[in-house]
């Protein structure tokens, strides 16, 4: 706290008195006694502390108090609306515009006094946007108003995404670029304000294009730059005379007024900029008060003997499990040999079979790649005569030689994360057959896989605490690699047949089922994809989870420093800063009803970590779409909706889902994973004879039907077909 404090003082060019305290909401500034109150931030990375800190001190620096600043949108308000009552739900709104285009000029000044604080606004305001922190997120940005467009490109929106501006309103941006003294502020503001009351009034009466999108869509100026914020000359400071007068304020929200709009105390034409007053909201999430204690969280140390059975160690297992030699501490039987021989002959057969439909998905893979690639091929004049075209020189003008560039495809790669709990024994013969043909077609394409079953049967707990506080807890787990690209013919025939046992109702002393501790498997899943990844050389690696169900339960926290509840009656909230990425994530370690949640954070620090394609199966035992659309909320009540998307489920055995923590995630229709499609149907006698139109009907059908069940490879193969390295 005290050398944020010094920082604040270094900042502000003056030994002003720097607070904290947790019981304000945001930032205020004493003009008389030249005293800067800050907040507690909380859960938050140290450049969005900086951020914030640099942004506040501006405020204290240049901006006129809280009764200058709230007087003035009010003045506006008045002009701008001389038959109406000035209300505060009004003036709010006017106060809105004030602090998006002042927040530009004091941001645009503070980076050039201070030009190292440059990475703390880029990478603070990034961290803002992606938490939703201005009302953006599954939004249009270039629907918004001007007003919200502006603010968000002047927060660095330009540089993470891709805003518009029509040619009249890129002269009103050009305006605030340049603005550097207050009452070029307040006179834009007016400007502003009236330019979009306009458009607001004008909505109903005409279609408007409110984001413009014409060919020279992004600035002449280049302002998605914050190099470009800067303008020639010494800093004015015009802005800081002003005001004078001693007060206290809030400099965050300078308006003076409640938080809330109001909208039923405000004429319908005033409009309002929806990402400030978003801002206003959720700003006070990060803000720490007098009855909440903000607790840190680290993650625990991983034993990685315990953590992981590398596939050699398991194939040892399994040897001895079925020579007898080998005896476990939970039960005396192992699996006899019989049972697995006659797994192994049923498996063979299988396989043979089955290779007959990854050919057919390798030819389709091939075919999906080659029109990739030649959708994407560049043909460049190479500046060297062609000697062929030499001859019609006279009458053509193109006689140079042209190179065909082919893109390069990305080397891709996959790790999956199977469910080994009790329950996934009612679908594992259909799931371990989809598992089977994604390797086998990984296998002769020259993909790398990784195949890793996590359970708690069986296991110690990996997770270690010594030394440490405020720990997330990590219960018992090992990933057990049962299939490896790096396994010869042998070797992978032998796993495959150990594990079609399993499939036919075999017990498994080696890897008896239990539980299922998805969090615990994902807290070490990122160490294993790196490995993967950096030992392949991939420059995509699709992390695949196969689960039926949940998480089992919260993780908790060891060593704990703070009590849940005080006998002060404070609360804690509890945040998890990665140390790879310093990015903050939310924690629920004491409500069982948000396991989800912490699952969701979870694969989100993967992801963050790892930069993998992150996708989710889940295994649906029921055929009823009228629960899974009730689960996931598909249709949203809509008929038409419902409809539709139970056709889709009918037709492709699966329906893509919206998950927090996944890229991509689907519900598998379990009933629906068996192989139906054993025969042609072809009947060419009598009667029935067929026309060669309805026989390559009938064969593609055929084929859709071979593969139409094997949704797990169907999904890799459309992943990578437009990615994927040449193979041999």
């Amino acid at each position: 706290m005290s050398d944020k404090s010094l920082l604040a003082k270094l900042l502000a060019t003056e030994n002003i008195t720097v607070q904290r305290n947790p019981s304000l909401k945001t930032a205020m500034f004493d003009l008389k006694n030249r005293v800067l109150m800050l907040p507690v931030w909380q859960g938050i990375s140290n450049d969005l502390d900086d951020l914030l800190l640099v942004h506040e001190t501006g405020h204290a620096l240049d901006t006129p108090s809280a009764e200058i600043y709230k007087k003035t949108a009010e003045d506006i308000a008045a002009k701008i609306f001389p038959n109406e009552k000035i209300s505060d739900a009004l003036a709010r709104t006017v106060s809105g515009f004030l602090n998006v285009i002042e927040d530009a000029r004091i941001d645009k000044r503070q980076k050039r006094r201070y030009p190292g604080c440059r990475r703390n606004y880029l990478v603070g305001y990034k961290e803002l946007v992606e938490r939703d922190f201005f009302g953006t997120a599954n939004r249009d940005i270039n629907s918004m108003n001007f007003i919200d467009r502006l603010n968000l490109y002047f927060k660095g929106g330009n540089v993470h995404m891709n805003l518009t501006f029509s040619p009249e309103e890129k002269v009103l941006l050009k305006k605030v670029e340049n603005a550097e003294t207050w009452d070029e502020v307040v006179a834009l503001t007016e400007e502003i304000y009236a330019f979009c009351k306009k458009k607001l009034e004008n909505q109903n009466e005409m279609e408007i294009d409110l984001i413009a999108g014409e060919d020279d869509g992004d600035l002449d100026s280049d302002g998605d730059d914050f190099e470009d914020f800067d303008g020639d000359g010494d800093a004015d400071e015009e802005g800081k005379s002003q005001g004078s007068k001693p007060s206290e304020g809030d400099i965050s929200g300078q308006s003076g007024y409640g938080k809330g709009a109001g909208a039923s105390e405000r004429p319908s034409n005033a409009p309002v900029s929806e990402t400030d007053e978003t801002w206003q909201k959720k700003s006070e999430e990060i803000v720490s008060n007098d009855s909440t204690n903000f607790i840190y969280l680290s993650m625990p140390t991983v034993n990685w003997d315990k953590a992981i059975n590398d596939y050699k160690i398991v194939i040892k297992d399994w040897r001895d499990e079925i020579a007898g030699v080998r005896k476990t501490t939970y039960y005396s039987s192992n699996l006899p040999y019989n049972a697995y021989q006659y797994a192994r002959q049923e498996m063979m057969k299988w396989k043979v079979k089955e290779k007959e439909s990854i050919s057919f998905m390798v030819k389709e893979f091939e075919q999906r790649k080659a029109a990739e690639l030649y959708a994407r091929l560049n043909v460049a004049k190479t500046g060297v005569i062609d000697t062929n075209k030499l001859h019609s020189y006279k009458y053509n003008d193109d006689i140079f030689r042209r190179l065909t560039v082919i893109p390069k495809g990305k080397n891709h790669g996959f790790v999956m994360f199977i469910d080994w709990s009790g329950s996934m024994h009612y679908n594992l013969m259909e799931t371990l057959k989809q598992l089977f043909s994604l390797t086998m077609f990984c296998k002769q394409i020259g993909v790398p896989f990784e195949v890793y079953g996590f359970k708690d049967a069986g296991a110690d707990n990996p997770f270690s605490y010594i030394g440490k506080q405020n720990v997330i807890k990590g219960a018992r787990l090992v990933l057990r690699n049962f299939l490896s690209s790096r396994m010869n013919t042998e070797e992978m025939n032998f796993a495959m047949s150990y594990l079609w046992c399993a499939g036919q109702g075999n017990y498994l002393a080696s890897d008896s089922m239990g539980g299922t501790p998805l969090n615990d498997a994902i807290m070490i899943a990122p160490k294993v994809v790196r490995d993967f990844t950096t030992r392949n050389k991939l420059e995509i690696t699709n992390v695949i989870w196969l689960t039926d169900g949940d998480s089992n339960g919260s993780n908790g926290i060891e060593h704990s420093t703070e009590p849940r509840y005080s006998a002060k009656g404070y609360k804690s909230r509890y945040f998890y800063v990665d140390p790879m990425t310093n990015k903050t994530y939310d924690w629920y370690p004491h409500s069982w009803s948000q396991t989800r949640d912490n699952t969701n954070t979870l694969l989100r620090i993967l992801k963050d970590n790892t930069g993998c394609n992150l996708v989710g199966f889940f295994l649906y035992e029921y055929n009823n779409f009228k629960r899974i659309d009730g689960d996931y909320n598909i249709s949203n009540g809509n008929p038409d909706a419902f409809l539709k998307a139970r056709k889709y489920w009918s037709d492709n055995k699966y329906y893509p889902v919206k998950s927090a923590g996944y890229d991509e995630y689907y519900i598998i229709n379990t009933s629906a994973m068996k192989d139906t499609a054993n025969n042609l149907d072809i009947d060419n006698t009598g009667d029935k004879k067929m026309t060669v139109k309805k026989m390559a009907s009938a064969f593609s059908k055929f084929a859709q039907k071979k593969t139409v069940n094997r949704v797990l490879l169907r999904q890799f193969v459309e992943r990578i077909a437009g990615h994927s390295k040449k193979v041999a």
